[in-house]
C-alpha cells in the first residue's frame, strides 16, 4: 500500500506540474476541493502533494484563506513541449488500479526517465470511450504528448489512435489484423492450462472466480472454461470487489450438492479473499480444494500454503513498451510486432489429485 500511495502522489504532482506548464493554471492552482475532485485523490493525499510541490519551489507557501499561487508562472510567449513526454491512458482511475497495473506503470515509467522521457497517467473512463471520438480528441488535446501507451482499451479508441495516426502502442487487448504495435498478457491461456491439469488430475466439479467485470479478457477466460470443462460440473463465479463479495458467493457454492474440490482464481486479491474464507470454514488446501491462482504478486508468497500460480515477464513487457515509444518519440518507423507472453506454471503446494467433494 506505501507503494501506491507514493504513486499515486507522484502521479497528482506530475499533473499539476504539466498543467502549470501548458498555462492551464497561469498564477494560481484551484481551490482544493475543485482540485481534489480533477486528481480523484483525497484532500488529505493533495495536501502532501501541494507540500512537496512547495518544497520543489513549484508553488509559493500557503497563505490563509486563499489559493494556491504559482511560485514561476510561464511566460506569455511559453510554448509547452510534448515531445519527451509520453501518456498512458488507462480505463480506470490511478487509484483504483491493480497492483500489477501499478508494478508494470512504475516500471514503464523507470524505464523512460533513463532515457529522460517523462510519463503522465490519464484516465479515460469507458463509458465515454466508444461513444465519441470527440471526447478522445479532446483528451489528446488537453494532455499533449509524443507517444502514448494505450491500456487495455476499447477497438474504438485503438482505432481513433490508428486512423488519425497518432503515435501509439497497445498494452493488452488487441487483435492481430490491427496496426498499432501491442503486447499482451493473455489470461484465458492460463486459464485454460490451469482448468487441463484439474480435468487431468480427475476434478469433476471445479469453480472459476474471476472479477465481475465486462473486459474481453474476462468474457474469454469464461468461454475457455465452460468448453473444457463440459464433461464435468463446473461454475464461473463472478464476484465484485466489495468486502462481502467473495463470501456470498462461497457461501452459495459449497452449499450446493456437489461443491468444488477445485478453484481457479484470476487475480490475487481474490485469492486471498478465498483461502481466508476456506481456511475459517475449515476447508483445508488442498487436503478438501485444489486451488490455482492465475495472477501473482508478492503479496501472496506469505499465504500458506504456497499456492500453485502462473507468472508472466512483466519486465520483458515493460521494457518492450518503453523501447517502442522511444522509438515512436524519436520519428522511428516500428515495424508491425504483436507480442504476446507466455505464461509459466509454478506449482505451489496447493494442487492435488481430485478427491470426492466433503
Amino acid at each position: 500500500m506505501q507503494v501506491k500511495r507514493h504513486l499515486i502522489q507522484e502521479r497528482a504532482a506530475d499533473t499539476i506540474r504539466t498543467k502549470i506548464a501548458q498555462g492551464i493554471w497561469p498564477k494560481h492552482l484551484p481551490s482544493e476541493r475543485q482540485l481534489a475532485q480533477q486528481l480523484n485523490i483525497g484532500r488529505s493525499t493533495l495536501r502532501k502533494v501541494l507540500d512537496t510541490l512547495t518544497h520543489q519551489n513549484v508553488l509559493k507557501k500557503a497563505q490563509p484563506n486563499k489559493k494556491r499561487e504559482i511560485a514561476s508562472p510561464p511566460t506569455a510567449t511559453h510554448t509547452p513541449t510534448s515531445q519527451r513526454t509520453v501518456a498512458w491512458l488507462s480505463p480506470e482511475p490511478f487509484s483504483d488500479m491493480s497492483q500489477t497495473s501499478l508494478r508494470i506503470i512504475a516500471t514503464v515509467k523507470r524505464h523512460l526517465a533513463d532515457a529522460d522521457v517523462k510519463m503522465n497517467i490519464i484516465h479515460l473512463p469507458t463509458r465515454f470511450a466508444p461513444k465519441s471520438n470527440k471526447h478522445i480528441e479532446q483528451i489528446v488535446q488537453e494532455n499533449p504528448a509524443g507517444a502514448w501507451i494505450l491500456q487495455s482499451m476499447d477497438l474504438e479508441v485503438r482505432q481513433w489512435f490508428a486512423h488519425t495516426q497518432t503515435p501509439a502502442v497497445v498494452a493488452g487487448g488487441i487483435t492481430p489484423s490491427e496496426s498499432l504495435n501491442s503486447i499482451s498478457i493473455d489470461i484465458s491461456l492460463a486459464g485454460a492450462d490451469a482448468t487441463k491439469k484439474l480435468l487431468d488430475l480427475g476434478h469433476h466439479s471445479i469453480a472459476l472466480i474471476q472479477s465481475g467485470r465486462a473486459k474481453a479478457d474476462d468474457t474469454k477466460l469464461a468461454s475457455i472454461f465452460n468448453s473444457l470443462t463440459t464433461p464435468v460440473q463446473s461454475s464461473v463465479i463472478p464476484v465484485a470487489s466489495t468486502p462481502e463479495s467473495i463470501p456470498t458467493a462461497l457461501e452459495g457454492l459449497f452449499q450446493r450438492k456437489s461443491p468444488p474440490t477445485a478453484i481457479i482464481v484470476d487475480n490475487p486479491r481474490n485469492a486471498v479473499g478465498v483461502v481466508s474464507w476456506l481456511q475459517h470454514h475449515g476447508y483445508k488446501i488442498p487436503q478438501h480444494v485444489s486451488l490455482i491462482l492465475l495472477r501473482t504478486q508478492p503479496l501472496i508468497d506469505f499465504c500458506t500454503p504456497k499456492l500453485a500460480h502462473y507468472v508472466f515477464n512483466e519486465e520483458e513487457a515493460c521494457f518492450q513498451l518503453s523501447q517502442w515509444t522511444i522509438d515512436l518519440l524519436d520519428k522511428k518507423t516500428l515495424s508491425q510486432q504483436h507480442i504476446q507472453l507466455d505464461a509459466t506454471y509454478i506449482p505451489g503446494s496447493s494442487v492435488k489429485a481430485g478427491l470426492t467433494p466433503i
